[in-house]
């Protein structure tokens, strides 16, 4: 029993490589499908379905979600999955097996697809030329004795007609002409379908079943990044993407294509890459469609499609290093090099752009049509990444820009063609301009300012901002901390209109900032504690941004011995101080403050009205609740009984803390000590110490739990001496300038709810009662809020405006 490439018929031969060979041992064939989720015109499919009938095995069709691919979140999730929901009933139609493992931090993540191949006798997958595609495949390949196939499932002229990489376009249609000549019009010869199902019994993970009801909760089942929600008017999969090329033809869009593809106003270009990028459409297909439409518009779109698509896929594999700037032509690393140290009109911070906040409207309107629709008109995506060089320091982190904005929130990110397109945005696939430009050196010049004055910037911003509902969800966000702070903010990037309450006078909660003239105490929480991976780009970008600083001054921990133990452990801290984080991401959001919510009750109509303590009242279409645990349940207790019983459950720390100010220096060469012996104190932090924080000393001791506890109902004053005269047995301090002492009834969450938020009826709770973890713990909370609240109006509440597509048979 043995089978070869040369086993198969042309049109699959031709696109198929033998990544590995060896013995054929196993009991069925594997088709690893990773990137054409389609089950008909399907090369991998057809190269496995051909080996499975010459052999006599069954075939499964495997495919595997990871939580840890690169800009894994909510909006590439929920788009794959939307393709699985197809993908499984068009193979059932086919009597083809197909199982899918969805991998999520609540079930197994063990190497499956690795244990899969080990039992068959050939393993297929789709060619996939960039990280961590290639990396897997062939660690696949070397690590089992099963022979491993690699099939370009993407290109109309298949990729190993091509010698070299082409880095002119040009070149390349020079190169491919025949090939193309030769293949354009042929009709895809499907191969037969299996007789029956085959119902295998051992595999090494249960099926997931992808149901459009379900698919949100399986998403925020993820540990993924939660705060980059899907989008509703682009659903995924063959059958939604097979409707919208449909619907471009049917409308003369294609045959209009050459003239009004520029536009970026107008509805003049198919919308066709994130259906590409997966393989729900076959681009066969496409282009076959297009060359029997012929005219000016098939024949430009046959040039987009497979001439600068297809000359970036090509680059791709021939270039491993394609996601560096040594991917770009010598002359352009050289002039961008030569002008690495040029004046910057201005210097961004990642998250600044990534919300569409710098100076410059037609950017900003870009990266907003990035950030909600995932999509970006390819006319204004090169004027957007070129001006990504001018607001960094130089190619490699404008690179590594572009890669972070385009990957993250195109739906059609992370493909060869997006890097293509990203590296021409630095000279890639391009000659040299002169003269020489500041910053560009000879790389195409592409100003904003010129492009702006060609099109219709307000009709454009006006397009970008269409709502993505029927009607816009108005949420209120019931605590101004940084988890309910977080999670309006991604609601509102995402056009969700957002009412912040709080019922003290700032923002903050356990990031609370005390003032005092010029005496600042940080008097919630001390520093920013291990992050979850989820997050870690808002951290990195907050940094940028000097938000966030590295706080490393020495902390000394006192043994219950009196011996001492000195450690420089690095921590984060907010600047000027802790409270900032949450102004930072409440700014230019409404907040209302002195506001107390006393009652919520829901309505028929499916809204949540909220009773305020002054006897106010107020709807909103969801309500998330972040304060503390004992407070959010009894909000709850009336509407959702059992969430309250939940919440009931979690159990706290108090603590007194106090604060004073100093006249006198300490030794300056700590920045926070830990007492493991002391009946009333357990931290002493020098705030000071922490970047940014003004002269003169000023001290924030953290009582014990069992001593707060013990103390909790005690008036502030006579507390507050206590605690210096515990401070006062310690350390040589003289009376202080300023001394004050508050109570944190809900300090440190000891027994958490065990989810990260808590979501039914349109009520959530999110904060750090959901899983502890202090800070990261909340602002991951507060993530996972909003990608439910995102997730569940993707799934109920669809724009039905003139970008949503109405399903059809394909």
């Amino acid at each position: 029993m043995s089978i070869t490439v040369a086993h198969l018929p042309e049109h699959l031969r031709e696109r198929t490589l033998a990544i590995s060979t060896g013995e054929i041992q196993g009991s069925y064939v594997v088709y690893w499908a990773r990137g054409a989720m389609r089950a008909w015109e399907n090369p991998a499919l057809d190269a496995a379905l051909v080996a499975a009938r010459e052999l006599g095995l069954p075939l499964l069709v495997h495919q595997a979600l990871s939580e840890r691919y690169p800009w894994a979140n909510d909006r590439h999730h929920t788009f794959i999955m939307d393709g699985v929901v197809d993908f499984a009933r068009d193979l059932a139609a086919r009597n083809i097996t197909y199982r899918f493992h969805l991998e999520r931090k609540a079930s197994t993540r063990e190497p499956v697809t690795r244990k899969i191949a080990e039992d068959a006798a050939l393993v297929v997958a789709e060619d996939l030329p960039i990280q961590p595609m290639r990396r897997w495949l062939e660690g696949l390949a070397s690590s089992v004795s099963t022979p491993v196939w690699s099939v370009d499932t993407a290109c109309v002229v298949p990729s190993a007609l091509i010698r070299r990489a082409h880095e002119r376009a040009f070149q390349f249609r020079r190169a491919i002409q025949d090939h193309l000549d030769a293949r354009i019009g042929l009709p895809w010869p499907e191969q037969d379908d299996p007789q029956a199902p085959w119902e295998p019994t051992s595999l090494p993970y249960p099926h997931t079943e992808v149901r459009p009801e379900t698919l949100a909760d399986l998403v925020a089942s993820c540990d993924i990044d939660h705060s980059v929600g899907p989008v509703s008017d682009t659903r995924g999969g063959s059958k939604a993407g097979y409707a919208r090329w449909n619907r471009f033809c049917r409308s003369g869009g294609l045959k209009r294509y050459a003239s009004s593809r520029n536009d970026a106003t107008r509805d003049g270009v198919s919308r066709m890459s994130a259906y590409l990028h997966h393989g729900m459409v076959a681009s066969t297909r496409l282009a076959r469609e297009a060359y029997q439409a012929g005219g000016k518009g098939g024949d430009k779109y046959l040039d987009e499609l497979i001439i600068w698509r297809e000359l970036a896929w090509n680059y791709c594999r021939k270039v491993s290093h394609h996601d560096h700037v040594r991917a770009l032509p010598g002359w352009a690393q050289d002039t961008l090099n030569q002008h690495r140290s040029d004046p910057r009109p201005a210097l961004y911070d990642l998250d600044t752009l990534s919300r569409g906040q710098t100076d410059d409207p037609l950017w900003n309107a870009c990266q907003k049509s990035l950030l909600t629709h995932g999509e970006l008109h390819n006319n204004v995506r090169m004027t957007w990444g070129k001006a990504i060089l001018q607001w960094t320091n130089g190619p490699d982190e404008a690179l590594f820009a572009l890669r972070q904005l385009n990957h993250r929130y195109a739906l059609d990110g992370r493909d060869p063609a997006s890097y293509g397109g990203l590296l021409w945005c630095l000279g890639g696939f391009d000659r040299p301009f002169s003269p020489e430009q500041p910053i560009l050196g000879s790389v195409r010049p592409r100003p904003t300012e010129g492009h702006a004055s060609r099109m219709n910037l307000e009709r454009y911003i006006e397009h970008v901002n269409r709502p993505l509902y029927r009607q816009r969800p108005r949420v209120a966000v019931v605590g101004a901390g940084v988890s309910g702070a977080f999670c309006a903010r991604i609601l509102s990037d995402h056009g969700i209109d957002v009412q912040v309450f709080d019922k003290g006078r700032g923002a903050g909660g356990r990031l609370s900032t005390r003032r005092f003239d010029t005496l600042r105490f940080d008097h919630g929480a001390i520093a920013m504690g291990q992050v979850s991976p989820s997050i870690q780009r808002y951290i990195d970008a907050w940094m940028h941004a000097g938000v966030l600083s590295r706080w490393d001054a020495p902390a000394i921990r006192v043994q219950p011995d009196g011996t001492t133990e000195v450690r420089r452990e690095t921590q984060l801290v907010a600047t000027p101080g802790m409270s900032h984080l949450v102004k930072y991401l409440l700014r230019d959001l409404p907040v209302r403050f002195s506001s107390r919510v006393v009652a919520l009750n829901k309505q028929d109509n499916g809204k949540t009205e909220l009773r305020f303590e002054d006897g106010t009242c107020r709807d909103f279409d969801a309500v998330v609740i972040a304060i503390p645990a004992p407070q959010a349940a009894e909000l709850l207790r009336a509407e959702l009984p059992h969430l309250a019983t939940a919440l009931d459950a979690v159990t706290y720390e108090p603590a007194w803390v106090g604060m004073f100010g100093l006249n006198a220096d300490l030794d300056k060469r700590w920045g926070m000590s830990t007492l493991e012996r002391d009946p009333v104190i357990q931290h002493i932090v020098r705030n000071q110490s922490k970047p940014g924080r003004p002269e003169p000393e000023q001290l924030v001791v953290h009582c014990t739990p069992e001593w707060s506890r013990a103390n909790l109902e005690r008036d502030r004053e006579s507390v507050e001496k206590d605690i210096w005269a515990a401070l006062s047995a310690l350390l040589p301090v003289s009376d202080p300038i300023y001394s004050a002492a508050h109570r944190w009834r809900y300090s440190q969450v000891v027994e958490p709810v065990g989810t990260p938020c808590m979501w039914e009826d349109r009520l959530g709770v999110c904060g750090d009662c959901m899983t502890g973890g202090g800070i990261s713990g909340a602002l991951t909370s507060g993530s996972a809020m909003a990608g439910r609240i995102l997730g569940a109006w993707h799934t109920s509440e669809p724009n039905f405006g003139p970008h949503t597509l109405v399903l059809e048979a394909s």
